[in-house]
C-alpha cells in the first residue's frame, strides 16, 4: 500500500555521490534533520531545473511504499508556476507525433538564441566605440601582479 506524505521545511545541504543524492531536510517546527536520499539517475526527474536553493522553504512529497520511502517531489510553493496548458508545445503532446529532436527544450533555445544572434547587428562606427571600450578596459588591468613574497609579507606591488 502506498501513502504519500508532505513535509514541509528546508534544504540545508546536498550531498552527490556517484550512486545517490543525499538532501540534508529540515522539517519546519522540528529540531532534528532528515537525510533524503534520491537515486542519482531520478535527481533530475526531481530537479529538472538543476539544484535547489538552500534554505528556502519547500513542499517534499515523498512516498511510502511497504519497506521504503521515495522522494517524488521537492517544490518552492511561492515559486514560479508554469502550468502546461500555457506552453503551446505541450498542448495534445504525444510521444508517437514528435520526434526526439522535436521535443529538445535545449535545441529549440539554442535556435531561438542563433537566430537573435543573426538579428542584431551593428554599425561600423558602433563596432569601433565598442573596441575602443574594451581597449581602454585592457590597459587598466595590471599584466602581472607582484605578489611578493607569501612568506614574509614583504614586497609586492601595494608597497
Amino acid at each position: 500500500m502506498s501513502k504519500k506524505q508532505e513535509l514541509v521545511g528546508y534544504i540545508t545541504a546536498i550531498t552527490k555521490a556517484p550512486e545517490v543524492v543525499v538532501l540534508s531536510f529540515q522539517e519546519k517546527g522540528q529540531t532534528s534533520a532528515l537525510a533524503l536520499t534520491i537515486d542519482a539517475h531520478r535527481y533530475y526527474d526531481v530537479f529538472p531545473a538543476g539544484d535547489p536553493e538552500l534554505n528556502v522553504e519547500v513542499v517534499a512529497v515523498i512516498d511510502h511504499q511497504e519497506d521504503e520511502i521515495i522522494v517524488t517531489n521537492i517544490y518552492n510553493p511561492d515559486g514560479d508556476f508554469i502550468a502546461a496548458d500555457g506552453l503551446p508545445e505541450l498542448e495534445a503532446w504525444t510521444a508517437d507525433d514528435m520526434s526526439a529532436e522535436d521535443n529538445d527544450v535545449y535545441e529549440r533555445l539554442k535556435r531561438e538564441r542563433e537566430h537573435f544572434l543573426v538579428s542584431v547587428s551593428l554599425s561600423d562606427e558602433e563596432l569601433a566605440e565598442l573596441a575602443g571600450e574594451h581597449e581602454v578596459e585592457r590597459r587598466k588591468q595590471p599584466t602581472q601582479v607582484d605578489y611578493g613574497n607569501p612568506v614574509t609579507g614583504e614586497g609586492g606591488s601595494d608597497e
